[in-house]
C-alpha cells in the first residue's frame, strides 16, 4: 500500500517543499474528493514514518444543507484513521454581509485564520491543502482572461507564509483524474459538493466547459498538465522578476509611499510589475488581522494606473477596497473610505 506510485509522488513533492520526516502537518479537509484523498495519502506516509504527525482542520461554513454531512464524513474518517480533528462552525453568510465582502473571500479568510490557530495549537510546521493541477489550470485560464501579467499566469503558489507556518500545496502537479483513480482504488466515499456543478460561478464554467473543450481539441495530450507546467515556468520567471522589482521599489520608496517623479519614468510592464509588487507588499500593513490573497493587477487596472499617474486626478479606487492617492510628490496606498 505504501509503495503505491501516487503515495511516492506525494512524498517526493513534500520533500521538495522542505517537509522532513519529523514534520507535523495540518491538513485542510473539506470532505470532498481531493482533500479526502490527500488525507488518506498523508496517513499512509505517517504510518510509514515518512512524516511524524497529521492533524485535520475542517470548517463547517453552514452554507449548504449538506454542510453537516461534510463534517460527519471528515470526523468518521479521522476517527477511523486515528487523526486528531479540529472543527470550526462559521456563520459565513452573516459575516460576509456584515463585512460587505463576497462569500468566497469571507470563507477563505475564515478558513486560513482557523488554520493558523490550529497549526499553532498543535505545533504543526506546515498547513497542507489539496489544490490540484486542475485547480492550477482553472486559475491560470481565469487570470489570463482577466488580462493578468506574469504573476497571474504563475497561478497558485506552491508555498506561502501563514503567520509562523507555511501553507504548502504538494498536489499542483497531480490531476483530478489521478485522484479519482486513487479514490476508486481505496474505496473512499467523499462528499460531492453540489455547488461545484452550477455554472453560476466562473471557475465552474472553466471547469465544466472550457477545459473539456480543450481536452476534446487536443486528445493526444493533457491541456491541464500543459497549463500547470506553464504556471510552474511562469512562477520561476515571477521569482526572478520579484528580485528585479524589489530593487526598483527600493529606489522609488519615499516617505512611506512611492516617488511620483520616479514612477513617471516607468510605463508598460515595468510599471505594472512595480505597482503590483508594491500593492502586495502593502497588503500585510493594511489588513493586519486578515490573511490576504495575492493581488493580481489586470491589464485594465494597469492601464488605469498608468493613465492616473499622467493626469491631475488625485485618487484612484482599486479592487478589494484599495485606494491610490497622490500626496505632494508621493503616491500612497490606503483602504478605501466606505460610503
Amino acid at each position: 500500500m505504501h509503495d503505491h506510485p501516487f503515495i511516492e509522488k506525494t512524498r517526493a513533492a513534500l520533500a521538495k517543499l522542505g517537509v522532513r520526516n519529523d514534520a507535523s502537518l495540518l491538513v485542510a479537509v473539506s470532505g470532498g474528493p481531493d482533500s479526502l484523498a490527500l488525507l488518506h495519502t498523508l496517513v499512509q506516509l505517517r504510518d510509514s514514518a515518512a512524516i511524524r504527525r497529521v492533524v485535520v482542520a475542517h470548517v463547517n461554513h453552514t452554507l449548504r444543507t449538506s454542510s453537516n454531512d461534510d463534517q460527519r464524513i471528515v470526523e468518521e474518517y479521522g476517527s477511523q484513521w486515528n487523526v486528531p480533528i479540529e472543527v470550526k462552525h462559521a456563520e459565513t453568510a452573516r459575516i460576509a454581509e456584515e463585512t460587505r465582502k463576497g462569500i468566497e473571500e469571507t470563507a477563505r479568510n475564515i478558513r486560513y485564520e482557523f488554520f493558523a490557530e490550529v497549526a499553532a495549537k498543535h505545533g504543526c510546521h506546515f498547513v497542507v491543502t489539496a489544490h490540484t493541477a486542475n485547480d492550477q489550470a482553472e486559475t491560470v485560464i481565469m487570470n489570463m482572461i482577466r488580462g493578468a501579467g506574469v504573476r497571474g499566469l504563475a497561478g497558485i503558489p506552491t508555498k506561502r507564509p501563514l503567520g509562523n507556518v507555511q501553507v504548502i500545496r504538494p498536489w499542483l502537479g497531480v490531476t483530478r483524474k489521478e485522484i479519482d483513480e486513487y479514490i476508486t482504488l481505496h474505496q473512499l466515499s467523499p462528499i460531492q459538493d453540489e455547488s461545484n456543478q452550477t455554472l453560476t460561478y466562473q471557475r465552474n464554467r472553466v471547469r465544466h466547459a472550457v477545459l473539456p473543450a480543450l481536452e476534446a481539441a487536443y486528445p493526444d495530450r493533457s491541456p491541464v498538465t500543459a497549463i500547470a507546467g506553464l504556471a510552474s515556468r511562469m512562477r520561476e520567471l515571477s521569482t526572478f522578476l520579484d528580485h528585479v522589482t524589489e530593487e526598483k521599489l527600493e529606489m522609488l520608496r519615499d516617505h512611506g509611499g512611492l516617488s511620483l517623479a520616479g514612477l513617471a519614468n516607468l510605463t508598460g510592464f515595468p510599471l505594472h510589475a512595480v505597482m503590483e509588487g508594491w500593492i502586495n507588499a502593502s497588503l500585510t500593513m493594511l489588513f493586519k488581522t486578515e490573511p490576504t490573497p495575492s493581488y493580481r493587477l489586470s491589464a485594465d487596472e494597469a492601464r488605469r494606473i498608468e493613465d492616473f499617474l499622467t493626469t491631475n486626478d488625485m485618487a484612484l479606487e482599486l479592487r478589494r477596497g484599495l485606494r491610490l492617492r497622490k500626496s505632494g510628490k508621493v503616491l500612497r496606498i490606503s483602504k478605501a473610505v466606505r460610503p
